[in-house]
């Protein structure tokens, strides 16, 4: 008789021809096997497999059958391994713990692999923020559109994205939908009392003032002039900035105005900033976890994804309650 291992990924069994006949073990059967010898008996083996006795008993009678004579002998009431069981553990046995030592290998580089995901500042915020994330992870700041094209180039794992991405093996889970808001320099509103965006009712003053906008997000304010009516073009007094922050520096400081997502404010703002949420349903963008079908296929990628959309599922879900 001899044993030789067939690739352990594609078939995951060890095979024995024995007098012209194959027969074979799952890597189930040899784990079973090799814990059943290396236990003082069937109730020490059944607690660390993690299984009843009564089921230990029928997977050890499974192996018998599959094998060409029994490995098995009885002293007494209890089974010990006999001389052919003895030598198969020790064909067997090598095999399965190089088996163990590659898988741990393979899962703790898995462990160790960086993951980077792309997006927007704020977006990357309310992410860490939302979601607990194990491992090493880099966090990459750039615009949604760019976020997307990093993931197709290979370059991120994940991309926090409001565009859809149209490649098949790309896939795309909503996580929410952002809202946005009006903001400017209270004194050009020329009143205190006005708390809501529909409580303008004259748009004019924003013609002439100076707006800073977000590089990517041209959207938000073509979203605010077919609310108000003007012309949806960008306005000539428009200045273009990177990032919220410096945009929300310079509305008070030079008394500006700029449309911005909800998600970049908080109720530490300055009193001079007025802060008008425009109509959700027509002013949100729906945001997606996006990320190539190849990384979900380890567990950590996984594990990763789930957690990131079950944290804003949550959320979601208690802003409703």
């Amino acid at each position: 008789m001899y044993l030789f291992l067939d690739s352990y990924y594609e078939s995951s069994a060890v095979f024995f021809k024995y007098s012209g006949r194959s027969m074979s073990l799952s890597l189930e059967d040899i784990e079973i096997f090799i814990t059943f010898s290396e236990s003082r008996n069937s109730l020490h083996a059944s607690e660390v497999l993690g299984i009843s006795q009564p089921t230990l008993t029928e997977k050890l009678r499974a192996i018998e059958r599959k094998l060409p004579e029994t490995p098995f002998a009885w002293r007494g009431h209890k089974r010990v391994l006999n001389s052919y069981g003895e030598h198969l553990v020790k064909e067997i046995k090598p095999a399965l713990y190089a088996l163990r030592r590659a898988t741990k290998d393979v899962i703790d580089k898995e462990a160790r692999r960086l993951i980077r995901i792309s997006g927007r500042m704020e977006i990357l915020m309310r992410v860490t923020r939302s979601a607990y994330l194990e491992g090493p992870l880099e966090l990459d700041i750039t615009t949604s559109h760019k976020a997307l094209d990093r993931v197709l180039d290979g370059i991120s794992d994940i991309a926090i994205t409001y565009v859809k991405p149209t490649q098949k093996e790309i896939i795309r889970q909503k996580l929410f939908d952002a809202g946005t808001a009006f903001i400017c320099h209270r004194d050009l509103l020329e009143s205190d009392t006005l708390k809501l965006f529909t409580d303008v009712k004259d748009w004019s003053f924003t013609t002439d003032a100076r707006w800073y906008l977000y590089r990517e997000d041209d959207g938000f304010y073509k979203s605010f002039a077919k609310l108000v009516g003007l012309e949806a073009k960008n306005p000539e007094h428009g200045v273009i900035m990177e990032n919220w922050l410096s945009i929300k520096e310079l509305v008070l400081l030079h008394k500006g105005m700029a449309i911005i997502p909800l998600e970049t404010l908080s109720r530490a703002e300055s009193k001079d900033l007025a802060i008008l949420a425009m109509p959700r349903d027509k002013s949100k963008s729906t945001f997606y976890a996006v990320y190539h079908r190849e990384f979900v296929k380890s567990n950590r990628g996984k594990a990763m994804i789930e957690r990131i959309v079950q944290a804003f599922q949550e959320k979601d879900n208690l802003a409703r309650k």
